[in-house]
Formats: C-alpha cells, sequence, structure tokens
C-alpha cells in the first residue's frame, strides 16, 4: 500500500495503519517487497519466490537470525542509510553485460574534463494556473511549482534530487528536457568550446541536441509501447534523429541490448513478454542508443522490488563508470539516493532547501526539512524503529515548526542559499552568517 508513496506520506499511512489495527483489535494482512516497511509493522512474516514459502517465522527471527540464503541476500540486496559509502548491493544475480565499441569513442572526451561543471541550472520559475468554473464566476488559482531553483550538474557525477511527491522534482527535469517550458530563468551547457542556451535552441538545433540529453521513465511498464518489438523500440531514436542505415540499426540493437544484459534473440518479443526489471533495462537502452553524456533518471526503479532494485542500481553505476556518463537521478527513496549520487539536493515546495556532497548530506543534514526526511526512513532493520508517536506530534515536513533562521516572520525578510562549506549550501535568511548553522549540525 506505500509502494508509490514518498517516505514522509508512507510514514503517516502506515502510523494510520498500526493505529487502526491497534483501536479496532484487527489484523493485517500486508504484502510488500519493502522489508523497511515489514520490520515496522510486521509481528510474522512469510517470504515467498517463485510461488513458494521459502522462510515463515516471527519478525525477530527473520531480520536477526534468517536461514534460507534467499532471504540472506534479500536482505544483502536492500540499500540502507546506514551501509558504507562505497559499499555495493549484492543482487540475487548480477547482470553481466559488452560494451559496444561504438560507444568507447566518447569516453576519454569526457572522462577528460570530468569534474567540469556541465549543466548551469539558474533562478528556474515554474507556474501553472488552475481554472475553476462556477455559475456566477471564474476565478484562477496559481500554483508555484518550480521556485528559483538553482544548481550546477558536474561531468561524470550522479546529482541526485530528492523531496516528497508534488515537490517539483518532475516539473524541474522536464524543463531541463525542453519537455516544459519555464516562465523565466536559464539552462547552460558547457561544451567543450562554447556555452550553449538550452532555452534557447529552436528547430534543428533543438532536435541535434536532443540527442545530448536522453531519459528514463518512471514506469517500466507504461513507457515502452506495447504494440512495439522491443527491436522496433530501440530503432526508433535512431529514426528520429535519421541515424545508420536499416540493416546497421539492427545490429546496434543487438549491441544495445547487450549492453544491459539482455539477450540479442529476444529483439522479436514485446514489452509484456518482459519482467519489470527487464523492461527497465530496455528502457535504459533506449536512452543509450543516441551515446548521451547526460542521462536524467526520473525514479527508475521506484516500481521495482528490492532484488531487481539492486540489479539496475549496480547496472546504471557500472554504466556510469565505463562510459563515463553524468546522470541527474530523482527519487524519494533517500537510501536509493545515498547509494548511487555524488552530491544530493533536496527541495520541498518547489524550493532547493539543501544542497551538498553524499557524505556531508547525510552525516550533517542542516536544514530541518531534510532531517526530518531522514527521520521518517523506514529501516531494514530492528534497532533502528520508526517513532510513531514522534511522528504523530510532529509536523516538521510540514514546514510549519521552522524557526529562523529557516523560516522568516510572515515570509518579510528573502531567502537566499547560504553557502555552509564549499560543498554545503542550505536555505536561510539572506544574510546569515554561516557560522551559524554549525550549532544545528
Amino acid at each position: 500500500p506505500t509502494t508509490a508513496l514518498d517516505v514522509s506520506m508512507q510514514a503517516k499511512i502506515l502510523s494510520l495503519l498500526k493505529d487502526m489495527q491497534q483501536r479496532l483489535g484487527m489484523a493485517v494482512l500486508l504484502i510488500t517487497h519493502d522489508l523497511g516497511v515489514v520490520a515496522n509493522m510486521a509481528d510474522e512474516v512469510v517470504v515467498m519466490y517463485h510461488g513458494q514459502i521459502m522462510e515463515a517465522g516471527p519478525v525477530e527471527s527473520i531480520f536477526r537470525d534468517p536461514q534460507h540464503d534467499y532471504l540472506k541476500a534479500l536482505l544483502k540486496a536492500v540499500p540502507n542509510l546506514s551501509m558504507g559509502y562505497d559499499e555495493k548491493l549484492q543482487s540475487l544475480r548480477d547482470i553481466a553485460h559488452e560494451i559496444p565499441p561504438s560507444m568507447l569513442g566518447k569516453v576519454e572526451e569526457r572522462k577528460q574534463h570530468k569534474n567540469e561543471v556541465l549543466l548551469e541550472v539558474r533562478n528556474l520559475q515554474k507556474t501553472f494556473v488552475t481554472k475553476k468554473r462556477g455559475w456566477f464566476s471564474k476565478t484562477k488559482t496559481e500554483v508555484v511549482a518550480v521556485d528559483d531553483v538553482s544548481f550546477n550538474v558536474i561531468q561524470g557525477e550522479c546529482f541526485g534530487l530528492v523531496g516528497e511527491s508534488g515537490c517539483g522534482k518532475t516539473t524541474t527535469l522536464k524543463m531541463l528536457v525542453r519537455a516544459l517550458t519555464p516562465d523565466s530563468g536559464t539552462v547552460a551547457w558547457n561544451d567543450t568550446d562554447r556555452k550553449v542556451d538550452l532555452l534557447g535552441l529552436q528547430g534543428k538545433e533543438l532536435k541535434a541536441f536532443r540527442r545530448r540529453i536522453q531519459m528514463v521513465f518512471q514506469d517500466p511498464f507504461s513507457s515502452l509501447s506495447p504494440r512495439a518489438t522491443v527491436l522496433n523500440t530501440l530503432k526508433e531514436p535512431m529514426q528520429v534523429h535519421d541515424l545508420r542505415t536499416d540493416g546497421r540499426k539492427s545490429a546496434y540493437a543487438a549491441e544495445l541490448m547487450r549492453l544491459v544484459g539482455l539477450d540479442p534473440a529476444y529483439l522479436g518479443r514485446y514489452p509484456h513478454s518482459f519482467s519489470g526489471g527487464q523492461r527497465q533495462r530496455i528502457g535504459i537502452a533506449r536512452a543509450l542508443a543516441l551515446r548521451p553524456d547526460l542521462l536524467v533518471c526520473d525514479e527508475p526503479v521506484s516500481a521495482l522490488d528490492v532484488s531487481v532494485q539492486a540489479q539496475v542500481l549496480n547496472l546504471l553505476k557500472q554504466l556510469q563508470e565505463e562510459l563515463g556518463l553524468t546522470y541527474i537521478f530523482i527519487s524519494h527513496n533517500l537510501a536509493v539516493v545515498r547509494y548511487i549520487a555524488d552530491r544530493i539536493g533536496v527541495m520541498f515546495r518547489g524550493q532547493l532547501v539543501e544542497v551538498a556532497k553524499r557524505e556531508e548530506l547525510f552525516e550533517n543534514p542542516v536544514h530541518p526539512y531534510t532531517r526530518a526526511l531522514l527521520d521518517v526512513v523506514p529501516h531494514a532493520d530492528l534497532d533502528h524503529p520508526l517513532d510513531f508517536d514522534r511522528l504523530n506530534r510532529e509536523m516538521a515536513t510540514e514546514g510549519r515548526d521552522w524557526r529562523e533562521p529557516f523560516s522568516s516572520v510572515g515570509n518579510a525578510e528573502p531567502m537566499d542559499m547560504i553557502s555552509i562549506t564549499d560543498n554545503h549550501r542550505v536555505r536561510a535568511i539572506r544574510g546569515t552568517d554561516p557560522n551559524s548553522f554549525k550549532k544545528h549540525i
């Protein structure tokens, strides 16, 4: 029941279920692939694989003394906030993949410019207008989806964007790929010999540049056409951009399948023949077909179970290293972002409230919203349970209890991103002394 929810809403739903169970004295049958939810909710646990029960018992035995190899592997496949930053997730089956020789040409060029600024986003603003019609009046309501968002993306890094549903992550992403037009702001791409204004590109220039930025979508079930074979799906980007002859397109599609660890013999199949993880790997192959420099991933593993999620995350990390790719990775799963991202931006109601390197953000979070998000992450660890009573008392994630300098009384004072260090910025009242944040760490 909480698979598609962000961490704060997930915690509220779990708290509600727990409360109803206690007040009504009812039993709850909870089906989930989130072991963090299981650890915080279950009394008895049944672990299934291929239609059979692998292990069953009290929650204490399942987490503290797992017996079956499948359960042990599942526990190692779950990203968590206590694992080492360089530790690799242990998937049930690793993906063996091959890099096509035709993709290696740009790798050295990308690595030569590693750690240089690739994308500069400045003061992005987007407002949507909703119209309400009554019998005697027409009213318009403005919703500020993205409010003065600025950040850089470094060549070769994975920049993560996290926040609750509706905070503006995907809207920001859509403006970067030119699926939406911002009301104001700039997006600049630093090419090897010039700076390109992405928002100013039109016509053939825009079409040509779309090859440089490609997207991996959230839902592997709806992002692939059910009427197109895998071969036609992978050939479509090449046809749109007039790349390769027909015979070479089929050969390249086979190379793309091997790139993501799938058998080229499956090219004639339709999407319904594949599992969710396999479909997402096809989506990754399609995104890489044009050899982009920047891959934008919009919650690419949120619909996958933990073992398949580990496979896809490990594959993305390997491809980033081997191809010199740059990622923007959007997710509401903080453990996933902690595993794959190098730097992370936290969004709340259309604004960036904190940006820092991964280690800095998780070890020394400053903004109360970042702290609140970390507090509501369910751990697959019985020694770190969610405090449901505290969640019911506090509403920090709603922004009501923030004090100065993170909130100004009546919004009277302007807010800005204050640099605590070179790699750590937080949203606070303009002019706040960076040294004053030390008491919040």
